[in-house]
């Protein structure tokens, strides 16, 4: 059984990357219109990584719906924990697709697409959806993915992959020199362009799709990792008896085993544990007649 895992480190997962952090500079040079188209292509690209991200996730679930319904007392427990994962994972993505809507109707008015903003260089819009003092809503988005982070960095033993995850998901403020005093919130929103708050907020949503699928194929691959997994069909001939007088009969029972060549069990005959070598197979000498 294998799952499906998302690759960080592919070109075009690169490629985006670097392309928000080539973008993120410029705006802090010059807000020109092309920078602010910049921001579109971008966004365009998340979108794509997003909708791959979500179909790759969708197969991995289903798989583990099949696998639960063939087997219910064995799988029961990985998809609970799938089911919450992606719970999780749609409240936060669905939250800040929100959060965008606001955002796009506070530059543009109520009728306002976020695919196809209008004011793209509102600085405004942004700051008074996420940092406004009493309703501001960037330190419950701050607080919110430092719980999602929590919860799918637990369901990963890869040290690495909890890494990524984590640094993906991360709210540490960006440093900046001279500037130590500001929040994650500020330091993303404040006069922040509504082209690139959106853009920022995609690349979030980007991140959580990446996360739910590295958790989901990890989920799936722990339903069977106990198991031992068959890769070899071998005839074997089991006789009632090894001697055989004559004019008696001879009886065996042929059947098919199937053995796993890459796991050996560990078999203890009298407290002795038997040398792998022997694979399985039992020796003894006799010290009398009759033993």
């Amino acid at each position: 059984m294998a799952g499906i895992s998302n690759n960080p480190n592919s070109p075009r997962q690169r490629m985006i990357n670097l392309m928000y952090l080539v973008f993120i500079a410029m705006m802090a040079l010059n807000v020109s219109s092309e920078v602010l188209d910049g921001f579109e292509l971008v966004e365009g690209s998340l979108r794509t990584s997003i909708d791959n991200s979500s179909r790759r996730n969708k197969i991995v679930a289903d798989e583990m719906e099949a696998y639960y319904k063939e087997n219910p007392q064995k799988v029961g427990e990985w998809v609970m924990k799938a089911r919450e994962v992606k719970n999780a994972s749609d409240s936060l993505y669905n939250y800040i697709q929100d959060l965008k809507d606001r955002i796009a109707k506070m530059a543009d008015g109520e009728d306002a697409n976020v695919n196809n903003i209008e004011h793209k260089d509102d600085l405004e819009a942004a700051s008074r959806i996420m940092l406004a003092p009493v309703k501001g809503e960037g330190k419950r988005l701050r607080e919110k993915i430092d719980q999602y982070r929590s919860m799918m960095g637990s369901h990963i033993e890869d040290s690495v992959k909890t890494a990524v995850l984590e640094a993906n998901l991360s709210t540490t403020a960006p440093y900046k020199p001279g500037i130590n005093t500001r929040s994650w919130e500020e330091a993303l929103f404040e006069n922040m362009p509504v082209a690139a708050a959106i853009t920022l907020l995609t690349k979030i949503q980007s991140d959580i799709r990446y996360a739910e699928g590295e958790v989901l194929s990890n989920l799936l691959n722990s339903v069977d990792v106990g198991d031992y997994r068959v890769n070899q069909i071998t005839a074997q001939v089991i006789p009632e008896s090894q001697i055989v007088m004559r004019g008696s009969q001879y009886k065996a029972n042929i059947v098919l085993s199937a053995v796993d060549s890459t796991k050996r069990p560990t078999i203890y005959v009298n407290g002795k544990e038997l040398p792998s070598e022997n694979k399985g197979v039992f020796i003894a000498s006799t010290g009398s007649a009759g033993t």
